[in-house]
């Protein structure tokens, strides 16, 4: 029996960023490229297997035994499967992964900020130090890091970073192939490694040269697709609503002129009632009112916002992180 404490135990929060964490970063990116006079590029790269790199502890690998009975070459025998290492059917898995990823997004930041500190403390061109005292004083506010010339993120195993300028670009890169290396960690075929002025991230494309992030056109009519499917139904499948709306989350800033910044757009999008949480991919629910109606207004911004620009999503909604 598992004890007292151990139930009411919770894994720390899992803190994934957000496109829209992403855009906000571009826009201040954009306005120190016009100060530096160079542009903003990034660059992407993926793990190999990221939670199957991922060993368990000893101790913990009878948590994670699955007992098949229809696998045996008769029906008196059992075949037990041990999962060493991180499997994609664990609820827990992409917590462990992401905060993993954090760190190591962690340990690149405070490297290149100890390289860029250098190139910072040689500047002499007025305009940026002015930039640099500027951002110091939003820094003192905020209590953050504000005054960095690039950007850089990881959601589970898919990372993503951008700069001023094509040397300090260059100079990252180095950094991040330094310490996957230092730690051992495989990664993705070279065919998904990207580099540029823009890249996918998170299915979306982020043109990071130009300030700006679109829906690729399939992403864009695949959700037109379901929007619709949904405003000429009664019931909709309780799976396809779940994968619609983390679809509908992540395009919220291309809504951010429209009913404050697209958190508006969601309401009735999620059933509710105690029900919900035992439902499985293929019940059905019913469509309310409210989620045919949050359905035509997504429809219309589907429509006529296949892009945004970053300054107008950092000027709309701060980012919560």
């Amino acid at each position: 029996a598992v004890d007292a404490g151990t139930r009411r135990r919770r894994l720390p929060h899992e803190w994934k960023p957000t496109p829209r964490s992403g855009m906000v970063a571009n826009a201040v990116l954009q306005f120190a490229g016009r100060v530096w006079r160079e542009p903003v590029v990034g660059f992407g790269d993926d793990f190999k297997d990221f939670f199957h790199q991922l060993f368990l502890h000893p101790s913990q690998l009878w948590l994670c035994t699955v007992i098949w009975l229809s696998l045996g070459l008769s029906a008196h025998d059992w075949v037990i499967i041990v999962e060493h290492a991180l499997a994609m059917g664990i609820t827990v898995s992409s917590n462990f992964a992401q905060r993993f990823m954090n760190e190591i997004i962690r340990a690149f930041c405070a490297k290149f900020d100890a390289l860029e500190l250098e190139l910072r403390a040689a500047e002499t061109d007025q305009s940026r130090l002015d930039w640099y005292a500027a951002r110091d004083r939003l820094a003192a506010r905020t209590g953050r890091h504000e005054a960095r010339l690039y950007d850089a993120r990881g959601y589970t195993d898919d990372s993503f970073f951008q700069c001023v300028g094509i040397e300090r670009a260059i100079r990252m890169l180095r950094l991040w192939h330094e310490i996957t290396n230092d730690i051992r960690i495989a990664m993705a075929k070279p065919a998904k490694r990207q580099a540029g002025s823009a890249l996918l991230w998170l299915g979306l494309r982020a043109l990071v040269t130009l300030g700006a992030w679109a829906i690729p056109p399939g992403k864009r009519m695949r959700a037109v697709a379901q929007t619709d499917a949904i405003i000429g139904a009664t019931s909709h499948a309780y799976g396809e609503l779940r994968e619609l709306n983390g679809l509908l989350e992540h395009l919220r800033p291309f809504a951010s002129d429209e009913l404050g910044g697209g958190r508006s757009l969601m309401y009735g999008m999620y059933p509710l009632g105690r029900a919900v949480s035992s439902l499985g991919p293929h019940d059905l629910i019913r469509v309310s009112d409210d989620m045919r109606r949050a359905c035509v207004r997504w429809r219309r911004v589907l429509n006529s916002q296949p892009a945004v620009s970053t300054l107008t999503v950092a000027l709309v909604i701060n980012p919560t992180r």
